[in-house]
């Protein structure tokens, strides 16, 4: 999680950043010049479990800008069509980090039903969301 100083909290050091203009703290990124300082928040909770991946066979999909967080719609549309192809829900991935605030729990605004994005994710398997509808929305 990137911001602005006295919007977030810890800073980075060098690293470049993807990211779409929405919102005031993403506004004001968009505002800085070169040399100016962002805060750094994170990683929080999980990743993808890429020790259980290797030596598999991998497709990754992305929309919009490059690899940027995906919008849960389109994730929603995906999921869809890779149960057409008949992919199990355990091998279906997929993230959920825009809904993170706080990043450890206390806002609940990442709570999806019974899980916090923050904690529990932002790292999930079909398996684990296919039945909390509010996850796609």
């Amino acid at each position: 999680m990137i911001g602005v100083l006295g919007v977030g909290e810890s800073m980075g050091k060098f690293l470049r950043f993807s990211v779409m203009r929405m919102g005031k703290v993403i506004q004001a990124i968009h505002e800085l010049e070169p040399g100016d300082k962002l805060t750094v928040r994170g990683p929080y909770g999980n990743s993808f479990p890429v020790d259980e991946w290797k030596g598999k066979n991998i497709i990754t999909i992305g929309g919009g800008i490059g690899q940027a967080p995906l919008r849960p719609i389109m994730i929603k549309f995906v999921l869809e069509n890779l149960k057409k192809l008949n992919f199990a829900d355990e091998q279906i991935y997929t993230t959920l980090e825009n809904r993170v605030k706080c990043g450890f729990g206390k806002c609940g605004r990442c709570n999806v039903g019974g899980l916090y994005v923050c904690k529990d994710g932002p790292v999930f398997s079909y398996a684990a969301l296919k039945d909390i509808p509010e996850a796609f929305a």
